[in-house]
């Protein structure tokens, strides 16, 4: 499986389930981060809000028609991970990085990206474990007809 080599289909299906434990509780601070804002659409309906200080995990999981769009849609430069060699290509995989984003904010560091996602120099693709300091995570799922999903996290 190679996220982001848009020019082969590399998907490999996966299984899996996911399960979180919300709270609406504003006087607690979570060691996991809190959700700052969530967003889904198509992008010639609304748009897609990137902000270019946060931290970007992204959901391209080798499907050819739908990686291609993480080229075309996403700015030069942005610092991103891609974990989906780890679980495959599956419906829940944008829970998987949740759990990974909060993970991360709860250890104050973003894990690097498996070796197998392809590094075509839009990105600076996370490689080795680096501090979060305090900026946001956002994970970014892309699909056909310009579908997208997005969840942000942040330590509060």
């Amino acid at each position: 499986m190679t996220p982001l080599s848009s020019d082969i289909q590399s998907a490999i299906p996966g299984e899996g389930s996911s399960f979180f434990l919300l709270s609406n509780e504003r006087a607690a601070s979570s060691e996991y981060g809190t959700i700052v804002d969530a967003g889904m659409g198509r992008v010639e309906d609304k748009g897609i809000n990137l902000s270019e200080d946060a931290v970007y995990l992204l959901g391209a999981d080798g499907h050819k028609g739908c990686d291609s769009l993480y080229a075309e849609l996403i700015p030069w430069g942005i610092e991103a991970a891609c974990y989906s060699p780890i679980y495959g290509s599956l419906p829940i995989g944008p829970a998987f990085d949740m759990a990974i984003a909060a993970m991360s904010i709860r250890e104050g560091k973003i894990f690097a990206s498996p070796g197998a996602v392809a590094d075509q120099g839009k990105y600076k693709i996370i490689k080795k474990d680096s501090p979060i300091a305090s900026r946001s995570i956002t994970c970014l799922k892309l699909a056909r007809e310009a579908g997208f999903g997005t969840i942000t996290l942040a330590s509060v």
